[in-house]
């Protein structure tokens, strides 16, 4: 663990309100994946303690999809892609398993793409129905292939 001493700075606004800043090692901040551009921080104050976290930004699946593709150079609207693979699914009664969905040529180069998914069919006891979910595992044109942990969040 690295320590430093540091100053709080204790400052009246123009209202007579204080704000109050402190000064913090770029390397450290850098060290955390802050930058001039990403800089939402999460902090945290308890037990006489305050802790600074970067915030994670949650993606959605549609725009893990989309950053997947911007991988292999290519831009698509994720929910566009995202109902390909639905309407593959259903049409063809795929069931529990790993399955390779062709999403067709896209992109300049006009790539023959392929996302791989898995399909899980869960019951609900609550609901008497079975519910589907499907997880995107990988994303693939003739040249490359993309994991959702390669794109970063």
């Amino acid at each position: 663990m690295e320590k430093r001493k540091a100053n709080i700075i204790f400052n009246k606004n123009g209202q007579g309100f204080t704000t109050i800043k402190i000064t913090l090692p770029v390397g450290w901040i850098r060290e955390m994946g802050f930058t001039e551009n990403d800089r939402k921080a999460v902090i945290e104050f308890k037990d006489k303690e305050i802790k600074i976290k970067k915030e994670i930004k949650e993606m959605n699946r549609f725009e893990i999809i989309e950053k997947m593709f911007e991988k292999l150079n290519i831009i698509v609207d994720g929910r566009e892609i995202w109902n390909l693979v639905e309407n593959d699914i259903n049409s063809n009664g795929k069931m529990d398993g790993v399955h390779s969905v062709e999403l067709g040529k896209l992109g300049n180069n006009r790539d023959l793409c392929f996302a791989e998914v898995e399909i899980k069919m869960n019951y609900s006891e609550e609901d008497d129905t079975y519910v589907t979910d499907i997880e995107i595992l990988s994303i693939s044109n003739s040249k490359e292939v993309i994991y959702p942990e390669d794109i970063e969040v």
